[in-house]
């Protein structure tokens, strides 16, 4: 399975240190968290052992593996209606395995995740994810001290379709993004009339469960973590749960149901196929398949 190019980079080394600023691991975990700000685009990162605000102070005692064990109650119970098929008794178990675990027991006991600071220009926040080979990342508004959204490929892309649009010359275009801020980028997408981008998050403690149904109901690819600082209330950024994540949670903890999933994805209509009888005056031999070819631009394959 391909590594998961989200903002969390692992793993991350251990140190005994006090992390403090706009994120927190839960659970006695330990995490780096890497905030980048316009005053310092090396990265400032601060690393330890933290619990959560919300969690009680007490003694954690977990393994060190990212499967965990399954709790016998979450697989005795397949519901009323009688008897299942194979497939559809082994997804409710994997779906009660979900609701028995957290939105934060998919992360490893290390990790190290990326922060950008929304006064940060483009130019460094791109260097910074070439840098570690991530496709995105949580901002962060350092003056309101709260969580101000995700950086992904998309906000580029709005970038991209707007100087195209607007720059005079290319030059014009290379030195204003030189000096274009990350909170800039909302401005863009008026000028676009494109919608901002919805802010979904979810607290790391809920169900498993109730954060993939969150993604599946925004067509999201990844859901931060939120907390609160108990003493301050201010935001926490934990990590940011992506569609990855969950797979690759769901397919080390649960190998014996998902062996019972027989059903074809076509069946379940799950995925995009050729329509064979694509509506009049169509000319795409692939529809509703959008495709390019090594001719078409790039402002034409993102726009």
């Amino acid at each position: 399975m391909a590594d998961d190019p989200s903002s969390t980079v692992e793993p991350a080394p251990l140190q005994d240190a006090t992390s403090s600023g706009p994120f927190s691991p839960t659970s006695a975990v330990a995490a780096t968290a890497t905030l980048v700000t316009a005053n310092s685009p090396n990265q400032s990162t601060a690393t330890g052992n933290v619990m959560s605000p919300t969690t009680p102070r007490r003694h954690t005692s977990r393994r060190f593996s990212q499967k965990r064990g399954r709790s016998n109650s979450s697989f005795n119970t397949l519901g009323s209606g009688g008897h299942l098929d194979p497939h559809h008794e082994a997804l409710q178990k994997i779906r009660q395995f979900l609701k028995g675990r957290s939105a934060f027991d998919v992360f490893p006991l290390s990790y190290r995740f990326i922060i950008f600071d929304t006064k940060l220009t483009v130019k460094h926040a791109l260097a910074t994810m070439n840098q570690h080979g991530i496709v995105s990342a949580p901002l962060y508004d350092s003056k309101q001290w709260k969580f101000a959204g995700m950086l992904t490929l998309i906000d580029i892309i709005h970038l991209i379709q707007f100087y195209y649009l607007k720059a005079e010359t290319f030059e014009t275009a290379t030195s204003d993004v030189e000096t274009f801020k990350i909170e800039s980028l909302r401005n863009i997408e008026k000028d676009l009339s494109v919608p901002p981008p919805p802010l979904y998050f979810i607290h790391p403690s809920r169900p498993l469960f109730e954060a993939c149904k969150l993604l599946i109901q925004s067509h999201a690819r990844r859901l931060p973590l939120i907390d609160l600082d108990s003493e301050s209330g201010l935001e926490l950024i934990v990590s940011v749960l992506t569609q990855y994540r969950v797979l690759k949670f769901v397919s080390t903890n649960c190998a014996k149901e998902i062996s019972a999933l027989n059903y074809s994805l076509r069946s379940l209509g799950i995925g995009t196929y050729v329509d064979p009888k694509p509506p009049a005056g169509t000319d795409n031999p692939y529809y509703p398949i959008a495709t390019a070819s090594m001719e078409s631009t790039v402002f034409n394959v993102v726009n």
